[in-house]
């Protein structure tokens, strides 16, 4: 004998699966989730910010497993004020005072210009002393003389995550197969 379903059974047999699709699925685990909180949090791509006419784009800090807790910033400073500006201290971590190593000569930013940090570029932030799992976010604070301080949550990367935050490859001597127009290593670019 068959049962003929009828619309209040049909309606409650909707509602029960409606009230588990959250429990079934396993997304769903509560306003805390992981899932909820990546919106808000900086974009995997690089951090980003701006105080007064500086601008840091691109920002990720690149572990170094060779030297455990030792962080290095990689992205860009941009100088789009009308004045140079001169970076003066930089913290990463929770300590955020001014613990960070400013290596290259990095110091005076002219209108207009750019400076690459960090992957084959001469010029490093770096910190040590710093317990940050990969994949987490630490506060990094930028000070400049004129613009004023600048933090930003930047995502902590290890070395191998891609070309472009990378260690720095040394320059390789050209081969007799390499063209006159051939490259020998990213470096040589």
């Amino acid at each position: 004998m068959l049962v003929k379903p009828t619309v209040a059974s049909s309606a409650a047999l909707a509602l029960v699966l409606l009230a588990a699709s959250p429990v079934l699925t396993g997304c769903f685990q509560g306003l805390g989730a992981t899932t909820t909180l990546q919106a808000s949090a900086a974009p995997g791509n690089g951090a980003q910010g701006q105080v007064g006419g500086l601008k840091a784009q691109n920002l990720l800090l690149v572990d170094d497993p060779a030297h455990p807790g030792t962080l290095s910033l990689v992205g860009r400073l941009v100088n789009i004020g009308s004045t140079p500006d001169d970076l003066t201290g930089a913290g990463i971590g929770s300590a955020i005072a001014s613990n960070a190593t400013i290596g290259g000569g990095l110091k005076t930013i002219l209108p207009g210009q750019s400076i690459s940090i960090g992957f084959l570029s001469p010029y490093t932030i770096t910190a040590t002393g710093q317990n940050a799992a990969l994949s987490s976010y630490v506060p990094v604070t930028l000070t400049f003389a004129t613009a004023g301080t600048l933090t930003v949550q930047v995502l902590t990367v290890p070395p191998t995550i891609g070309e472009a935050t990378g260690p720095a490859l040394p320059a390789a001597a050209p081969s007799a197969s390499m063209g006159s127009g051939a490259l020998a290593s990213p470096a040589a670019s």
